[in-house]
């Protein structure tokens, strides 16, 4: 049996009566817009039946700007939002592909950095420095954005 017969194809997957246990956080990725829209409306169903639906869409990054644009803060906040009708919160963001790489790249950064710093440096003053950001330069080219931490 190949790789691809034991995923779970589209169709069973909305074959399915019900969906429980719902994960706590799913990724629909891809380019295929149309079967996103139609998983995402069949989740929003299960978690809200026909009630009031709890959440918020935003539209993700337009470029290589993406932890300026929408802000990771932004999305985290929303999530942590208490409901008062539901137990569940859904929060969309649309054309993600930018918000990932941006939060991935700020994510991984700050232990990188740390990991370079008692690795790889012998300067005492990169003690209080706190990676904010990345910025691209050229392809896969960044710079790291740095702020003093002892503010």
């Amino acid at each position: 049996m190949s790789a691809r017969e034991k995923g779970l194809t589209y169709r069973a997957l909305m074959a399915r009566k019900s969906w429980s246990p719902l994960p706590s956080a799913a990724v629909l990725a891809g380019t295929a817009d149309f079967f996103k829209s139609l998983v995402l409306k069949r989740f929003t169903k299960e978690l809200f039946g026909d009630g009031p639906q709890e959440g918020r869409r935003f539209q993700g990054p337009s470029g290589e700007r993406g932890s300026e644009e929408l802000p990771l803060a932004t999305v985290l906040d929303e999530l942590r939002t208490p409901s008062f009708f539901s137990p569940y919160r859904l929060v969309v963001v649309e054309k993600a592909n930018a918000f990932i790489a941006a939060m991935f790249g700020v994510i991984f950064a700050q232990p990188l950095g740390r990991l370079v710093q008692e690795r790889l440096t012998t300067s005492p003053d990169l003690l209080d420095v706190e990676v904010v950001g990345t910025k691209v330069l050229a392809g896969q080219l960044r710079k790291v954005q740095t702020r003093s931490a002892t503010r």
